[in-house]
């Protein structure tokens, strides 16, 4: 038996790029993973490969030991890592997961594309993604923030559930007014990639976050060059030895700086941003940055309790 990824279509509508794709066997039948593409940008396009699906669906793969067999173009360097050192790395931090095969029909071997230079961050409203806005605006690297986003990939909660709408919907209208209001583009990538990983042994969001994430910002790529991760702890707790008193309970926030560079691509680069502060520093610079007092939220608070606000 294997889970096998079979077509993988895009279709544009109104104001919006959708992604699809059949999904065999991930739980005895054929179902959809969908990702929903909303941006203020009026010439986006969805990328040509199905890296997204890859770095979506290779946790709950591994945690099933199936091979994936994905019937679209991948990454050449994504799939070598993805075969191999992300596979290690992820054995590293829980040993209940299972090395698996993994295949694609096509390799997508294209130049990189042609495209203004773009950089993205997360915006979830809280002390990391405003660590890293402040960071990023302080500093004198080219790389300069042109663009928020907002994934639902699980944070939200279940998928159609009224209190994951009610939050979605919310985040969303504060993504838009704060991207005007610094002068920045955003994203919205809405997926049902919950559903793939809500009944797995130890694939919560925390165990789970970084991959889900990077999945739906590997969707942007006609348009983003750069991805600042938000880091969530400093370097000096970055691990993945299994006797830390975090472990096997991880989060994989502890292995942002080592799993981020291999998740990216020819077009795509992630990077682990604000790593090198503590939780004390972040929290001290953002009391002096007043943009963020309208704003600033406990993102990794329970679904339940920020629909209570």
């Amino acid at each position: 038996m294997k889970i096998s990824i079979s077509q993988v279509t895009q279709v544009l509508e109104e104001n919006m790029v959708t992604l699809s794709c059949d999904v065999s066997n991930m739980k005895g039948k054929s179902e959809k993973l969908i990702y929903k593409i909303t941006t203020s940008h009026n010439d986006f396009i969805a990328p040509n490969n199905a890296d997204w699906v890859l770095i979506g669906l290779i946790y709950p793969a591994m945690v099933k030991g199936l091979p994936l067999n994905i019937k679209a173009p991948i990454s050449h360097d994504l799939l070598f890592f993805a075969q191999h050192d992300l596979q290690v790395l992820l054995l590293s931090i829980n040993k209940n997961l299972k090395k698996i095969k993994i295949t694609a029909e096509i390799i997508d071997s294209s130049a990189k594309l042609v495209k203004d230079v773009g950089t993205a961050t997360g915006f979830s409203a809280g002390i990391d993604t405003f660590a890293t806005l402040i960071l990023n605006l302080k500093s004198n690297i080219p790389c300069k923030i042109t663009d928020l986003t907002i994934f639902n990939v699980g944070a939200f909660g279940k998928e159609k559930s009224p209190s994951q709408r009610e939050i979605l919907n919310r985040n969303f209208t504060r993504l838009k007014k704060f991207s005007e209001s610094i002068d920045t583009n955003w994203f919205l990538v809405d997926t049902n990639l919950e559903d793939f990983y809500s009944n797995l042994h130890r694939s919560g969001f925390q165990k789970t976050a970084t991959l889900r994430n990077v999945s739906a910002a590997l969707t942007l790529q006609s348009k983003i060059d750069n991805y600042l991760y938000s880091s969530t702890f400093p370097y000096s707790a970055v691990s993945s030895v299994k006797t830390k008193s975090t472990y096997p309970n991880i989060d994989m926030g502890y292995i942002d700086p080592i799993i981020l560079p291999i998740l990216s691509n020819n077009n795509m680069s992630f990077l682990s941003y604000g790593a090198n502060y503590s939780r004390f520093e972040k929290v001290e610079l953002v009391s002096k940055f007043k943009d963020a007092y309208e704003y600033l939220d406990v993102c990794t608070a329970k679904p339940i309790h920020r629909t209570q606000k």
